[in-house]
């Protein structure tokens, strides 16, 4: 099965049809042959003949040893229709006799079988450069001859010999995204957040993410060896780059993000040729600012496995004389001695200035490292104190492993009580929203915590956290979120007061309590550095997402880009994933698509890079991709959204991948599973006694996807329902979008004038509110209306002018679902052309449904020749005639 490469597979067919010859490319592993099989299916499903070649590895020296392979298939018969002197230098080629094949003839026998084919030949060549010089000598003479079809696959770092892949449109396959990558190793029974794990370890390459996933379940956990079916394709990569590399390579595993200035001074850089083939590799990444990381987990540790002790050693000596920074400095240093105090110390030293420079991870590393390297006889209470430090660094990096050590550190130290709790607050945090089996954990918080103020408010703090995200509780919630007010007041802690009064109100706007703004502006007055605080459970924070909440979009954006700054400062990839998110969310609204999908890659990679909870990333990500991307993205990163939250029990991610799946659902034309997915984000709301109705905006669209399928009752009753709610609140957002669902449903039932007025209403409403791409849908909305009074023109006005602001917004267009029209849906076609339907029967032009629909005026034509096919109509005319017909019978 081709995974996440439909998108892909479609432009090397359009790219051959276009110029006749395609160039595949890429790392080895990342699925260049499985894209070139998929590619042969669809060619002999269109009728095309298919001769495939794929050399071996030792085929490159044997002569015609490729062109053996494509000639063995050819019927017997069809050689001996040959010209003697050709035929003859066929079964040479197949080593029928022992004579040498003549080349002229056989150039001119290969052509003459070609031209044979009853159909269009296309040539497929897979792992080209490793075909001998015979056989591309025979085929490229071929190729000019017939003007065949050429289809071909080599790495990026490898030539094509003969010149075959001379004037083809080169396609580069691309690291497999996280959603897919869910898909592809769905097989091996890996949780979401296992496979966004594997994701980062492999660098996104379909080979060695399988190959990382089926070792998966025979490795300890923690262990940080490679499995050997890993380092051995690892070994493969790493073996298209010079023996030079290696040191970089090393350098770059030792010390990830590192300049190239750094890599210069320390002397381990090769050269910006190797650099450049490294990257046409796939094996390292460059940044903007020059910063180098090897690309894939695995591949860096087994460069590191495979290295001998004195080259790492050495290697660690050249970073540290060639570091800019005391920490980066004395870390590597550090990793050429065994026992050392002194070193120890000046370790400890080191880590408040790696949480000065935003890097919590590399804080908690040198903190562990100093207690590793204390002696025996070195003060106790010292070594706990690292280790706690530690445990609360690699708590806010969110790095469990890290937390782990820690915390096994502390128990062997026979730690205080109340250290271990702090560190057990560590373990909870990093678990990120996997929470549901944290009960017992936060029990022994609480008993260690005792005559603590401080650490009980942080303990009801995480607890409040735990029966939001995991029992659907807010109301529980609330309750102990007031518990960590009150500890914290007695702590005298105002920091854990801001915190627990800034979850309080979170709480509370949930519930519906009007007191949540009161309680947020009490937390907003007290006077703290925005550096003290953790970012996404911070005031500054809370009040950006009610300015979200509250329509307030341009606010919500100003206070957004004002915290990303101060989450990246911090390092905290809890803070930078939550800022980032949010803002994809708001700019998503706003129709600002290319920074939504930045925004919501950067918290997908962070992620990832860190191994937290998926679904809040992928959950934005499908918001993102479903505005400006593609629906097969958003698709994917929906389902993997709503089965990662699953497994995590995570009721609150669970609701919104299943809004967000329900409203691609809706978007795709399938309202019956919109229906489906929306009704339990309903029951999954009710059960969390969830009042507000701004917070997941899942009601108009429930109800669009319920008159789509003609649960009209039912969408009048709901519709009945939720409007005096939102009404009381005062949420003007979630009002229109009920009113553009009412506008609908009128329009079904009959009372089109009034739909139409409604309509016009409500996508102005929405153009006041800053939200084009939901302008755009009602401007859809209403089209269909109109088209339902017969109002041809005013109808394709309406289409074209939300199709004009999706480009202007760089947006996907939705497709019009059954809503729009009931005989264009029945009449079996495909989503896109029962759109290019109604722009036809809105009477737009060819010219005008090829801008609308982002295609050539020639696909128009070509597509509308075989509409008329299928449904048995001879022109525009008929076809118009065909879909307003069943509109009326559609109509009550």
């Amino acid at each position: 099965m081709l995974v996440g490469r439909d998108e892909l597979l479609a432009e090397v067919l359009r790219q051959l049809d276009r110029c006749g010859r395609v160039l595949v490319t890429g790392p080895p592993g990342i699925g260049r042959t499985s894209l070139l099989d998929a590619a042969c299916r669809e060619l002999l499903a269109a009728g095309r003949t298919v001769w495939r070649i794929s050399p071996g590895p030792g085929d490159r020296t044997t002569p015609h040893a490729g062109l053996s392979e494509l000639l063995s298939a050819v019927p017997a018969d069809q050689i001996a229709a040959l010209p003697a002197p050709q035929a003859a230098s066929i079964n040479s080629v197949l080593c029928r006799d022992r004579e040498r094949p003549d080349p002229i003839a056989l150039r001119l026998a290969t052509l003459a079988l070609l031209r044979g084919a009853a159909e269009p030949v296309a040539l497929v060549l897979d792992d080209l450069h490793r075909l001998d010089e015979a056989s591309a000598e025979v085929l490229a003479y071929a190729a000019r001859g017939l003007g065949a079809g050429l289809v071909l696959s080599r790495p990026g770092t490898q030539a094509a010999p003969h010149g075959l892949d001379r004037d083809a449109t080169e396609i580069v396959v691309p690291s497999l995204d996280s959603g897919h990558m869910v898909q592809l190793l769905d097989a091996h029974g890996l949780t979401c957040r296992a496979a966004g794990q594997v994701h980062a370890a492999s660098g996104g390459i379909p080979r060695l993410a399988l190959a990382i996933g089926a070792a998966a379940h025979g490795s300890s956990a923690g262990s940080s060896r490679v499995p050997r079916s890993v380092a051995l394709l690892c070994r493969e990569l790493l073996a298209q780059v010079p023996a030079p590399a290696g040191r970089f390579l090393l350098a770059a595993a030792l010390s990830a993000g590192t300049s190239i200035h750094v890599l210069r001074r320390a002397g381990l850089f090769p050269g910006d040729e190797v650099l450049a083939l490294a990257e046409l590799a796939g094996l390292v990444l460059v940044d903007a600012e020059e910063r180098v990381t090897v690309r894939a987990g695995a591949l860096a540790a087994t460069v590191i496995g495979d290295a001998a002790e004195d080259e790492v050693m050495a290697c660690h000596r050249a970073l540290a004389d060639a570091a800019f920074d005391e920490p980066t400095r004395l870390w590597h240093a550090s990793m050429t001695v065994r026992e050392d105090g002194a070193a120890a110390q000046a370790l400890a030293a080191a880590r408040l200035a790696s949480r000065a420079q935003g890097n919590p991870r590399r804080a908690a590393e040198v903190a562990l490292r100093a207690a590793e390297l204390a002696p025996a006889d070195f003060d106790r209470s010292t070594i706990v104190g690292w280790l706690s430090d530690a445990a609360a660094d690699a708590g806010i990096a969110g790095d469990a492993q890290l937390v782990r050590r820690a915390l096994a550190g502390l128990e062997r130290h026979q730690a205080p009580p109340a250290e271990r709790a702090r560190a057990r607050l560590a373990v909870f945090d990093v678990a990120g929203q996997d929470i549901d089996d944290c009960d017992e954990l936060l029990s022994t918080v609480l008993v260690e915590a005792t005559g603590h103020p401080g650490l009980l408010s942080a303990a009801h703090l995480r607890l409040a956290i735990r029966a939001n995200i995991a029992e659907g509780s807010p109301r529980r919630a609330t309750s102990h979120a007031r518990r960590a007010v009150q500890y914290a007041v007695i702590a005298a802690d105002r920091q854990a007061e801001v915190k627990a009064l800034t979850y309080l109100a979170r709480m509370q706007r949930v519930i519906g309590d009007v007191s949540a703004e009161e309680t947020l502006a009490t937390a907003l007055a007290v006077q703290l550095p925005q550096s003290e605080m953790r970012v996404f459970i911070s005031p500054w924070f809370v009040s950006a997402k009610h300015s979200l909440f509250d329509d307030r979009l341009h606010d919500a954006r100003h206070e957004l880009l004002a915290l990303l700054p101060v989450a990246d400062a911090t390092g905290m990839p809890d803070d930078q994933i939550e800022v980032l998110r949010c803002l994809a969310e708001v700019e998503a609204r706003l129709g600002r698509c290319a920074a939504a999908l930045a925004h919501a890659r950067r918290a997908v990679a962070i992620s990832e890079r860190t191994g937290l909870s998926p679904g809040p990333a992928w959950y934005s990500a499908a918001i993102a991709e479903l505005a400006g991307g593609t629906l097969g993205r958003a698709r994917a990163l929906a389902e993997g959204a709503v089965r990662a939250s699953t497994e995590e029990r995570d009721q609150i991610y669970l609701a919104r991948g299943l809004h967000i799946r329900g409203l691609i659902q809706l978007a795709s034309g399938d309202a019956a599973g919109a229906v489906r997915s929306l009704r339990t984000v309903r029951e999954l709301e009710q059960a969390q006694d969830a009042r507000d109705p701004s917070l997941l905006r899942w009601h108009g669209d429930f109800a669009e996807a319920l008159i789509a399928v003609g649960a009209v009752e039912e969408a009048t009753a709901f519709l009945a329902e939720v409007r005096p709610v939102a009404a009381e609140l005062c949420r003007m957002g979630v009002l229109a979008a009920l009113d553009r669902a009412e506008g609908l449903r009128l329009s079904v039932t009959g009372l089109s004038t009034e739909a139409i007025d409604l309509l016009w209403r409500v996508g102005e409403s929405f153009a006041r509110l800053g939200m084009p791409l939901e302008q755009a849908r009602t401007l859809l909305a209403l089209a269909s209306a109109q088209r339902r009074r017969r109002r041809w023109a005013a109808a394709r006005e309406a289409t074209l002018l939300a199709d004009s602001i999706y480009r202007e917004h760089g947006a996907s267009p939705w497709e019009p679902t059954a809503v729009e029209s009931p005989a264009s849906a029945g009449l079996g076609l495909t989503q896109a052309d029962r759109r290019l339907v109604e722009l036809v029967a809105s009477g737009a032009t060819n010219r005008e449904i090829a801008h609308a629909m982002f295609l050539s005026v020639k696909t128009v034509e070509s597509s509308l020749t075989r509409i008329y096919r299928q449904v048995g109509v001879r022109s525009r005319v008929q076809l118009s005639t065909l879909v307003s017909s069943g509109n009326d019978k559609g109509s009550p």
